[in-house]
C-alpha cells in the first residue's frame, strides 16, 4: 500500500488527480490518500507533500511503545543492508497544514537507534531532502486519532515546506514564491531582469530584489515596505494583461494575478508563444473552479506541456486555494 500526504481538505482533489493519471485512490483519513500504484508519486502530482511507498501499519493501542516498535521494525529491515552515507529520518505528525516533521520525535528515534546501531544512527539526517527523488531511509506517519503509524523505508518528497518570513516583505505571498524557488532548485540572481505581473504590494518583487535582480512591477496598486522606492524597481502602473516587456526575454516571469485561472493562462500563453521569458513562477487561484480541471489543462497538449516539459505544479504549504507552477529552461 502507498499513501500520499496532503493538506486536510485537499483529499478529494488528490484522489481526482490520481484518477487523471490513471490510478485509483481513496481517502478515509484526514490528510491521507491511499493508492495501490507505486507509479503515482509526487514526481507527477500536485497536491501530495509526500508520497510514502510500501507502508507497514503498526497499531499502538494498549501497552505498545511506538518508538520502540518503530526502531525494532527499522533494525529488522536493514539487517542485511550496508549504510555508509547520511539517510533521511522523518517522523511526520499532523498539523492544520497537514503532516509535518516532528523534530523532538525524530531525535527520540535517533537516540533509541544509537543504543542498537550507533554508527548508522549517527548518519540519520532530517534536513529536507532533494525534491522528486526516490529516497531510502525511515519515514513514519503518526495517525494519532486511529492509534497507529504508517512506516516505510521508501518515499518521495514533493518539496512543500514552511518558509521563513522577512520583515521587509510586504505580504505573505512572499512565502509562496520562496517555497517555489526551493522546489525548483533555482531563483533569480544578481543582474537578472524580472517581470512581476500583478505585483502589488510587492511580496514576489521583494524576493527578486533581495537577490540583486531588477524588477518590472506591473500593477496599478501601490508597492509597500521593501519594494517601495527601491532603486531596482520599475513600477509600471498599467494593466498586466496588456503590458509587453521591452527587454525580451526576461530572465524571470512572476504572475500572481487575482483572476480566473483559465483567463490568467490565456495571458501566460502569449508569453510562452512570444518566448518572452526564460523561467517563471505562476500562481493559479482556483477558488470556485475545479483545480483538477486546471491541472488537466496545464498538462494537456494545449497547455504548458505544449511549450516545455520542464515545469512542476504544486499545491504549496503556503498556498490557499491555489496551484503554483514553476517553469525553467
Amino acid at each position: 500500500m502507498n499513501i500520499l500526504l496532503v493538506k486536510p481538505g485537499a483529499e478529494q482533489f488528490a484522489v481526482d488527480e490520481c484518477k487523471l493519471h490513471g490510478s485509483d485512490a481513496v481517502s478515509t483519513i484526514s490528510g491521507i490518500v491511499t493508492t495501490g500504484s507505486s507509479g503515482i508519486t509526487s514526481q507527477k502530482l500536485c497536491f501530495p507533500f509526500w508520497s510514502i511507498n510500501d507502508v507497514t501499519e503498526i497499531n499502538y493501542s494498549g501497552n505498545v511503545k511506538i518508538h520502540d516498535a518503530v526502531c525494532n521494525w527499522f533494525c529488522d529491515q536493514i539487517r542485511t543492508v550496508r549504510i555508509d552515507t547520511p539517510w533521511p529520518l522523518f517522523f511526520l505528525t499532523k498539523s492544520e497544514n497537514g503532516f509535518t516533521p516532528d523534530l523532538s520525535r525524530q531525535e527520540r528515534i535517533k537516540d533509541l537507534l544509537k543504543k542498537r546501531i550507533s554508527r548508522i544512527a549517527k548518519l540519520a539526517d532530517w534536513n529536507y531532502p532533494k525534491v522528486d527523488m526516490p529516497l531510502d531511509g525511515l519515514f513514519v506517519v503518526d495517525v494519532k486519532e486511529y492509534n497507529k503509524v504508517y512506516i516505510s523505508r521508501n518515499a518521495v518528497f514533493g518539496g512543500q515546506r514552511r518558509m521563513k518570513d522577512d520583515p521587509q516583505a510586504p505580504s505573505r505571498s512572499y512565502l509562496k514564491v520562496e517555497e517555489a524557488f526551493a522546489i525548483m532548485g533555482r531563483s533569480p540572481k544578481e543582474g537578472d531582469i524580472v517581470a512581476d505581473l500583478g505585483a502589488a504590494p510587492g511580496g514576489w518583487t521583494w524576493a527578486a530584489l533581495k537577490r540583486g535582480a531588477t524588477v518590472y512591477a506591473i500593477d496599478n496598486g501601490p508597492l509597500k515596505k521593501g519594494p517601495l522606492d527601491h532603486p531596482n524597481v520599475l513600477h509600471c502602473k498599467t494593466d498586466a494583461y496588456t503590458w509587453i516587456p521591452s527587454h525580451q526575454p526576461v530572465d524571470w516571469l512572476f504572475c500572481d494575478m487575482v483572476d480566473h485561472p483559465f483567463q490568467v493562462y490565456e495571458r501566460i500563453k502569449v508569453w510562452f508563444e512570444k518566448k518572452w521569458f526564460k523561467n517563471a513562477v505562476i500562481n493559479f487561484k482556483y477558488g470556485y473552479s475545479d483545480p483538477v480541471k486546471v491541472l488537466e489543462l496545464l498538462h494537456s497538449s494545449s497547455g504548458i506541456l505544449r511549450y516545455t516539459d520542464s515545469f512542476v505544479c504544486r499545491h504549496l504549504f503556503h498556498d490557499r486555494d491555489e496551484i503554483t507552477v514553476g517553469v525553467w529552461k
